[in-house]
């Protein structure tokens, strides 16, 4: 396979503020040298949160509109060495065409333009051979590990970037992208700055789950750089160096909840050690949760140094709220 050329230029690059510290950055499939007679017909994009990375599946369905027999390399960006924005590598990424493991070859990015801003920083690539029969559909999939990107205020996030999908013909037929955070978090610990309450374009839906979010679009052509993210407050490890939550900028939004929600937050992070309740209607509600494992031999001890943290900063706000 040859190295990429300066068709690269195709994909671009997201802007974050310096108060951030970024994790890995996955996205749609496009292809390298383009081609406007295939279509991103379906895409459907699940990604697992974990307390230490986050895993993806992507299944993309696109469809050769044309005639002809058509030999396309596809390419999936690795990570972004911007000397001011780099991004952390990708981790055990695989990729099957039509249900077969298919070969991918990890490349080096080489642009032959000196002016080149968009992709210049991308030091290395997946990249693969599909072939399109006439009017034929092709699943490809993909799956890889990322890590988290993570904030000052707090909050860890995560993004999937929409936006190369400008790089088919058209637009996305369908799609739906769910972030499950459901081994990890209930919505109570969302940040509301990644998850506020927002118009989207036409096309595009978002709902709210107790533990999922999940975005579904039709006929949606997305803009250059769009890109879908969930952010959630880390009770469960500090975001940098910090052990001190009270100094959270976060800590004025969080005021803002009831103090039925702070103290369903502080019992959550118990239960997520399987804490079993003296309080009935409590031990109910967390047994009903997918998530919730029972454990008799329950100690504090199970809780890290972070966690009593964070459950002490949650106690210290609730008289504030009365």
């Amino acid at each position: 396979m040859k190295q990429l050329l300066f068709a690269l230029l195709l994909f671009p690059i997201l802007s974050y503020s310096n108060d951030s510290s970024l994790g890995s950055r996955g996205g749609n499939v496009f292809p390298v040298f383009q081609r406007y007679d295939i279509r991103m017909e379906r895409e459907v994009i699940r990604i697992k949160m974990k307390r230490d990375s986050c895993y993806v599946s992507c299944k993309f369905w696109f469809k050769n509109e044309s005639k002809a027999n058509c030999l396309l390399l596809i390419g999936f960006p690795d990570y972004l060495q911007d000397p001011g924005e780099i991004t952390k590598p990708l981790k055990r990424f695989t990729c099957k065409i039509a249900g077969k493991e298919t070969k991918v070859d990890h490349l080096k990015s080489v642009t032959t333009l000196d002016s080149d801003t968009t992709t210049r920083w991308y030091d290395s690539w997946y990249c693969w051979d599909t072939q399109f029969k006439p009017s034929e559909t092709v699943l490809i999939e993909n799956t890889y590990t990322g890590e988290w990107s993570r904030s000052v205020g707090g909050t860890f996030f995560f993004d999937y970037l929409i936006g190369t999908a400008r790089t088919w013909k058209g637009s996305i037929g369908s799609g739906k992208v769910v972030f499950d955070f459901s081994d990890l978090a209930s919505k109570l610990f969302l940040d509301n700055n990644c998850s506020a309450d927002t118009v989207f374009p036409k096309g595009m839906h978002r709902k709210i789950y107790n533990d999922s979010i999940v975005y579904s679009y039709n006929d949606y052509f997305p803009e250059w750089g769009e890109s879908l993210r969930v952010g959630l407050w880390s009770f469960w490890q500090p975001p940098f160096e910090t052990t001190d939550p009270d100094n959270y900028p976060f800590k004025h939004i969080a005021l803002k909840r009831s103090n039925e929600d702070l103290g369903m937050m502080r019992n959550e992070i118990y239960a997520r050690h399987g804490y079993v309740f003296r309080n009935k209607e409590l031990q109910n509600y967390f047994e009903k949760q997918s998530w919730y494992r029972r454990d008799d031999e329950f100690t504090i001890d199970k809780l890290n140094n972070y966690e009593v943290l964070f459950i002490d900063f949650l106690k210290k706000l609730e008289p504030e709220n009365k």
